[in-house]
């Protein structure tokens, strides 16, 4: 595993005297050892941040309760998945990483309307992106283009960008929208046409974008905060948490 998202689904915040932190570094436990952390009810775990969001293609296996073994055990999305685990005291992986996700929704509405995602699409002279744009559903563009604002992270293919500015032009890019980024929030100006010595045109895009790739801007939400060191090449666990509404 690389990166796994466990999602919570209690309606008021973690039960009093859940230690979450002991949960995924000492004591992977659930039934029989603690109460609140039974598979499918209380917690999911997914393979994408999408599907944690969207609260689909949950994984189907789990085991618990070997003291001083920490998460995830030998979970996986099919069936079991052994030497995944990490732990303080045991062995297991050393180089992991745990980031839990703060949402600041808006008062006035208990839904994910500082998140939103969808493919990546082509368009009538690109199925793949390489420069410093993608491709978006048109419809998007026109719904929800006030939501591209400049300087909003934005992850496309796994990789984070900053949105630099959304349009849709009139040539054989007319039938999408394009997003363009900048791979600094700083190099994000609003001009993606503005050439600077420090960044480019804003920037470009890492790993080539496919259709079908995912892709999901984060309008109002606050940075993920790591809890625990992680080196650049390690795995991480990333923990969306749920509002009462996806409960």
């Amino acid at each position: 595993h690389q990166d796994i998202y466990y999602r919570r689904f209690d309606t008021s915040g973690l039960p009093s005297g859940f230690d979450l932190l002991d949960l995924v570094l000492n004591n992977w436990f659930s039934d029989g050892k603690i109460n609140h952390n039974t598979f499918n009810v209380d917690f999911k775990l997914y393979s994408t941040y999408d599907d944690a969001l969207n609260d689909k293609n949950q994984w189907k296996s789990c085991n618990f309760n070997d003291p001083g073994v920490g998460f995830p055990r030998d979970c996986g999305p099919t069936g079991g998945v052994s030497h995944q685990w990490n732990s303080v005291s045991r062995g297991g992986k050393s180089n992991v990483g745990f980031y839990v996700e703060n949402f600041r929704l808006p008062s006035s509405s208990p839904s994910l309307a500082d998140v939103l995602c969808g493919k990546v699409v082509p368009s009538t002279c690109n199925t793949e992106w390489t420069n410093n744009y993608f491709g978006i559903e048109l419809s998007t563009y026109h719904e929800k283009k006030e939501l591209f604002t400049t300087g909003n992270r934005i992850v496309a293919g796994g990789v984070t960008y900053y949105v630099d500015a959304i349009v849709n032009d009139n040539g054989c890019n007319s039938n999408v929208g394009l997003v363009y980024i900048a791979n600094e929030k700083e190099c994000a100006d609003g001009t993606p046409w503005n050439l600077t010595d420090e960044c480019g045109f804003g920037g470009e895009i890492s790993t080539p974008l496919n259709t079908g790739d995912d892709w999901c801007l984060y309008s109002q939400q606050q940075k993920l905060t790591e809890i625990t060191p992680k080196t650049e090449s390690s795995p991480s666990t990333k923990m969306p948490k749920a509002p009462s509404s996806k409960a």
